[in-house]
């Protein structure tokens, strides 16, 4: 694969939208008002008037299991206006997945809460909606890297859906199809970034290798080998970068809170006795806890202490070693 295409697909990991947060602020000043959301609710019965219920059973998408009997490439703009779903990330699969049958990418945009700070819309948009922001002078000055090829060209593709108040049910309230550039080739949609994934199988095998001295291209050689082509794998090397640092930074984090845990343990249990090392990079090394309950027992059945290392080396790359004792 071409530097320029792992350019063009990693211009995509960085997300639009976070799900936390409030996005009000980006919509026009006419738009920001709470009463222009529900205005929205009630538009959807004026759009399909009289028969909006109508053969309401079949146009409904339950779940994932649905997908798979959706024939994505013959759906016409006027059935997918008339889908509902039980919830927004069904609808968001249901769009990611047409994408993917249609040569383009899916991502999550603008919402739309409540008085309540519910959601009550979510916009779905194509993966190259907007442009790049623009770096000014003195960014462009400190860069140390040449700019990505810009990839946004401000296509208009889009799907949004808001909750029908009578319903409960996530309705589609606006859909186009029209997009501003062309479509990639079926056998190259899947190196966009919403359609590449690595599922759990591939992680276990990528770190049952890594343990044994494998080095990450090798890995993914591997991989590619098995499947019979770069085509049949659906994610790159890329990505099992991006996983294994993920890990290390979960590792990471679960450190910090099992030390948070035991500190405030003791703090409520002064007999509790707990120590740990770490390394120059502030890494975990060694960790010793004992509460109160463990040295009571001792104290009462200390004829005989166990020294179990059964628990040999996990994901952590650190041995569990159990003290029990027994009374004789």
């Amino acid at each position: 694969m071409t530097a320029g295409l792992e350019d063009f697909c990693a211009e995509q990991e960085a997300p639009l939208y976070s799900e936390g947060m409030n996005v009000l602020h980006d919509l026009d000043p006419q738009e920001r008002t709470l009463e222009d959301v529900s205005d929205c609710v009630s538009d959807s019965d004026e759009y399909f008037g009289d028969n909006f219920y109508d053969d309401w059973d079949n146009r409904a998408i339950n779940g994932i299991a649905d997908l798979q009997t959706v024939k994505f490439k013959e759906l016409t703009a006027d059935q997918i206006r008339r889908l509902h779903f039980p919830d927004r990330s069904v609808a968001f699969s249901f769009y990611n997945l047409y994408a993917k049958m249609n040569g383009f990418s899916a991502r999550k945009s603008r919402i739309r809460r409540n008085v309540n700070n519910d959601v009550t819309q979510q916009a779905f948009v194509c993966f190259r909606q907007g442009f790049r922001d623009l770096y000014s002078d003195n960014d462009a000055a400190r860069r140390k890297r040449e700019p990505r090829p810009t990839t946004r060209c401000g296509c208009g593709a889009e799907m949004r859906v808001h909750i029908h108040e009578e319903t409960g049910r996530w309705i589609v309230s606006y859909f186009q199809e029209e997009h501003n550039h062309e479509m990639l080739d079926d056998m190259l949609t899947f190196m966009l970034p919403g359609h590449r994934k690595m599922n759990s199988a591939a992680i276990d095998q990528m770190n049952m290798m890594l343990k044994v001295g494998i080095k990450t291209p090798q890995i993914y050689s591997s991989f590619v080998h098995t499947a019979g082509g770069f085509h049949n794998v659906p994610f790159l090397k890329r990505d099992m970068y991006n996983q294994i640092d993920k890990q290390r930074r979960l590792i990471g984090g679960d450190a910090k809170a099992c030390l948070k845990y035991l500190e405030s343990t003791a703090a409520e249990s002064p007999g509790m006795f707990v120590q740990y090392l770490a390394d120059d990079e502030d890494r975990l090394v060694h960790l010793f806890w004992s509460d109160n309950c463990s040295q009571l027992d001792y104290h009462l059945f200390g004829d005989v202490v166990a020294f179990d290392a059964t628990y040999r080396k996990n994901k952590y790359m650190c041995p569990l070693v159990v003290f029990s004792s027994v009374n004789c």
